[in-house]
């Protein structure tokens, strides 16, 4: 997990440090029920929204985006959930505004198939397993 997006106040040393955390033991977290923030951008056709998904085994699996804000005030919106059944479409390629980032090794392209619409996150390439299997979990 990248820490300026889930710790903001880390700054810049947070977005070209190392991830925070080990993905394995990650993934030991999450299938212990410790839920966990991704950072995660919302890719749509107008721009990219940066934000967080927190992903969940407690009560029931359960994915959900927040948007972040650093403008005015630092904040969260209102929590979006990412709604059951959902299906991993998987990885895809680059396009628009994304094929030219900087960081572009370092975050994947996802696509996941909710109930009521497709989502395209860009997540850190060592979190793409994690949100996989919270995804599977989910469906």
């Amino acid at each position: 997990m990248w820490n300026s997006v889930v710790r903001p106040k880390l700054g810049l040393g947070g977005t070209f440090g190392p991830p925070f955390g080990d993905p394995k033991q990650d993934l030991r977290d999450f299938a212990a029920g410790v839920p966990l923030l991704i950072s995660a951008f919302k890719l749509t056709s107008a721009k990219n929204l940066q934000g967080r998904l927190t992903v969940s085994t407690d009560p029931t699996p359960s994915l959900v985006w927040q948007r972040c804000r650093y403008l005015n005030a630092f904040g969260y919106d209102a929590p979006t959930p990412l709604h059951p059944p959902l299906t991993w479409i998987g990885p895809a390629a680059r396009e628009g505004k994304l094929e030219g980032w900087r960081l572009k090794a370092v975050f994947q392209v996802i696509v996941i198939e909710a109930q009521d619409r497709a989502w395209r996150l860009a997540v850190p390439t060592c979190d793409v397993e994690l949100v996989h299997q919270a995804v599977r979990l989910a469906s």
